[in-house]
C-alpha cells in the first residue's frame, strides 16, 4: 500500500490525476486523505471535512483505480460512502450546513 503504482503514465490511470498531475488527485493521495481523516491526525472535522470533500471532488468514479492499484483500492466506493456520511441529515436537518448540491439531486 502506498507504492504509487497508480501514478504511472501508462494504463488506465485515474483521469483526474492524469490531467492535473497533483498527488491529492491520485488514488494514493485520496486514500491518504481518507486515512488521515479516520485517524483524526491532520483533519479534525471527520465526516464533515471540506478537505476530504475537495480531494474526492475530482474523482470521476470511473473505477480505473481498481484495475491499476495492486491492492484494488476502490475509490468510487469510498467516495460514495464518504458523501453519504458527509451529507446525512443528522441533527441539523435537511437545511443544515452540509446540504447536498443541486447537481446531486438532478444527476442522481
Amino acid at each position: 500500500m502506498g507504492v504509487g503504482a497508480c501514478r504511472s503514465d501508462v494504463g488506465a490511470v485515474c483521469p483526474s490525476f492524469h490531467v492535473s498531475g497533483d498527488e491529492v488527485h491520485s488514488t494514493r493521495g485520496r486514500a491518504r486523505v481518507l486515512a488521515e481523516m479516520l485517524r483524526g491526525q491532520s483533519i479534525s472535522d471527520g465526516w464533515k471535512s471540506t478537505e476530504v470533500c475537495d480531494a474526492l471532488d475530482m474523482c470521476l468514479s470511473c473505477k480505473a483505480c481498481v484495475s491499476e492499484c495492486p491492492v484494488n483500492v476502490d475509490m468510487a466506493t469510498y467516495k460514495s460512502e464518504f458523501l453519504h456520511y458527509h451529507y446525512r441529515r443528522g441533527v441539523r436537518g435537511f437545511f443544515g450546513k452540509n446540504r447536498r448540491p443541486r447537481a446531486h439531486f438532478t444527476m442522481g
